[in-house]
């Protein structure tokens, strides 16, 4: 994307009010989304809501994380991300503290971006070696499957020691606080305010998809349309999940983390997009305003040497003949 600013001056302006939808098409520049297109993103937020919200899909999700974790899984999935036995699973932050099964990947094994021995891709390239790396993934991915989920980057840097000089972490306390007066354990305010899951990363994988084929059939070419698009779709998909989390847990939303993220993003995008014009798109522009001008020039001098006429028919005769030499001459500049 080439920086050239989208601020036009008054004649470029006019210019602009007398586009036709095919010179939009053209240079690719937004035409208002039509209610079609608004509620085509709305029921693709809302069904992106419906897989984040499912009780049904997260219990079998649950299932193949479980499954993953025995030492002979049953399911194909479960073959595919099996990860018994790894050493991640009790690595321990809290060392003479004492290692609990509470929280156990936020205090140690599961944050990509820790320092030192507790990085899981660490851990098991001790234990495995080179391949470790690949069963570090695996071992990922399965956790983002299972209830609890998968802690959020950079959290094993916001531990700190309580009043008791106890190792914790500000992700577990601010848990612990939300929970008060709802119908969620500890665990599952956790579960549902800090960390990632395959049904988030699920629902924004449709979100995209559906909205991608749908542009495509469309026949949308505008980058600041298809953002827009995006934009309510993923508003509606953040704002519904965390509603239907609120009503469930009695207070506590669920916080589609990939889907939140994806929305500031794209509202960046956005507002870049807004405010500047491709090389190719100011070059399209230019083009057809020179179209314009020609033609409107043509126009002015015929009005200009019509001779005046005593009949109707004489004057009529004579405009379309000369109208007819014109628009013939033009298509031959044209082609």
């Amino acid at each position: 994307m080439i920086g050239i600013p989208y601020e036009l001056s008054d004649s470029t302006e006019r210019m602009c009010n007398q586009l036709s939808d095919s010179d939009y098409k053209r240079i690719g520049l937004p035409k208002d989304l039509t209610a079609y297109d608004a509620l085509f993103a709305i029921i693709i937020g809302v069904l992106g809501t419906v897989i984040t919200s499912s009780s049904s899909l997260r219990r079998f999700l649950d299932f193949i994380h479980s499954d993953a974790n025995q030492k002979f899984p049953s399911t194909f999935l479960g073959k595919l991300l099996q990860h018994t036995g790894d050493a991640m699973d009790s690595a321990n932050r809290r060392g003479n503290d004492g290692f609990t099964p509470f929280l156990h990947r936020l205090f140690g094994g599961h944050d990509i971006f820790a320092i030192g021995d507790e990085n899981p891709f660490v851990i098991m390239l001790k234990q495995h070696g080179l391949i470790g790396i690949i069963f570090c993934i695996r071992h990922l991915i399965a956790d983002t499957f299972s209830k609890e989920g998968l802690p959020l980057p950079f959290s094993s840097f916001l531990d700190f020691r309580n009043k008791e000089a106890r190792l914790t972490n500000w992700i577990a306390e601010l848990s612990k606080d939300a929970a008060r007066g709802t119908k969620f354990t500890v665990v599952e305010a956790y579960s549902a305010l800090f960390t990632l899951h395959a049904q988030d990363l699920g629902s924004l994988a449709v979100i995209d998809a559906l909205l991608s084929a749908y542009c495509k059939v469309i026949g949308m070419q505008s980058e600041i349309s298809k953002s827009q698009l995006r934009l309510i779709a993923l508003a509606f998909t953040a704002e519904g999940s965390g509603l239907c989390g609120a009503i469930k847990s009695g207070g506590i939303p669920k916080l589609n983390i990939p889907v939140i993220v994806a929305f500031f993003k794209e509202m960046i995008h956005l507002i870049y997009l807004e405010r500047c014009l491709t090389k190719e798109q100011w070059q399209e522009f230019q083009r057809i305003c020179l179209e314009y001008e020609d033609v409107s020039e043509s126009i002015d001098w015929l009005y200009k040497h019509t001779p005046t006429f005593t009949t109707v028919a004489e004057y009529s005769h004579y405009f379309e003949t000369q109208n007819r030499n014109f628009l013939n001459a033009f298509n031959a500049k044209e082609a």
